[in-house]
């Protein structure tokens, strides 16, 4: 069926010999199980500096300029005085009190049990960690008896695009984020709405390349090489390196909250070399709407393959998913679990 597509835009050299190749080989031979798991533990032995993703910096603390974050089992507390981020653990270091519910005021935050008084946006303040604006999001380190660089090890990005930003929780490790990624032969399988064909070209030690021909209406597809690589452990990168878009990336980040749970944050950046491409940044408020959706329509099938994952590699014997913030499943079996 992939052969009547009709590729409209920017064309591509044809790969003869992958043709000859994917001709012959099925994905689910080149998915191999064993390979992925391979690639995965090379991937989890990168270093990390310990950073981890909060989430796009324009709507953090947007509503009462500070919110309270869970990042690897740590409870944190994130506050924006003006226009500084500054981020403290969320426990009183008196009484263990919860400074969420203290008084704010000028960069300090007065805890409501005792009256203890802390400056939040000072490196002094004994619990005070550090971030990083990488300017699309902020970044907080975690204390690490690993090495601590002075800002996350981050990918190359289009210096000027249109830029949106997706988050969902999953009831999965960071592990099985990152493997769902580097397994792109399940892509016009389980996505055939987005992906009309999808081909794994090269794979290297660091890197798996594709052709892939993204659905554009029906038959009608746009084609696009793009590389996957992943910068540090719980980070996946696609960059668009040849056809429409060349430059675009979507970096993919996967942040444990708590054992079992982890928060996925996806970052697209989109440009094109077209002439009415500069117009379209202008109106870039209509358009970031329309790839947060997509982003969302991807993940909403991606997220039950990430969760069954963890459910099979944790020997659960029961698959539970989290619907607004409740368990579904049979009442019997969830009761087990509560």
């Amino acid at each position: 069926m992939s052969n009547n597509l009709i590729i409209v835009g920017k064309s591509l050299p044809p790969l003869k010999t992958l043709e000859a190749k994917a001709d012959k080989r099925s994905d689910w031979i080149s998915a191999d199980p064993q390979k992925i798991r391979n690639s995965l533990q090379k991937v989890l032995q990168k270093p990390s500096g310990n950073w981890y993703v909060i989430g796009g910096k324009e709507k953090l603390c947007s509503k009462e300029g500070r919110e309270v974050h869970f990042v690897n089992g740590k409870e944190l507390l994130l506050i924006k005085n003006e226009e500084q981020f500054c981020c403290i653990s969320n426990f009183c270091p008196h009484m263990g009190a919860p400074l969420s519910i203290g008084r704010f005021d000028a960069g300090r935050v007065t805890c409501a049990w005792h009256g203890l008084s802390l400056d939040c946006c000072s490196p002094h303040t004994g619990s005070h960690l550090p971030l990083y604006d990488d300017g699309y999001l902020l970044w907080v380190q975690l204390p690490s008896n690993e090495p601590s660089p002075e800002k996350p090890y981050l990918c190359d990005r289009p210096p000027q695009g249109i830029a949106a930003v997706y988050q969902k929780v999953l009831r999965c490790s960071p592990e099985q984020v990152i493997q769902n990624r580097l397994d792109p032969w399940h892509g016009a399988h389980f996505h055939p709405h987005t992906f009309a064909r999808l081909w794994v070209y090269k794979e290297t030690e660091e890197a798996l390349f594709l052709r892939v021909a993204y659905r554009v209406w029906k038959r009608f597809c746009i084609e696009v090489d793009a590389r996957f690589h992943c910068p540090d452990p719980r980070t996946i990168v696609m960059t668009i390196l040849e056809g429409e878009g060349q430059g675009s990336v979507v970096e993919t980040h996967a942040t444990p909250i708590a054992p079992g749970y982890t928060l996925l944050t996806e970052l697209t950046i989109a440009q094109s070399s077209r002439q009415g491409f500069q117009m379209a940044r202008k109106m870039a408020f209509l358009i970031r709407p329309f790839m947060v959706r997509s982003m969302a329509r991807l993940w909403k099938e991606d997220a039950a393959y990430a969760e069954r994952r963890y459910y099979l590699e944790n020997d659960a014997p029961y698959q539970l998913h989290v619907e607004k913030g409740h368990l579904v499943g049979d009442p019997k079996e969830v009761s087990r679990y509560l």
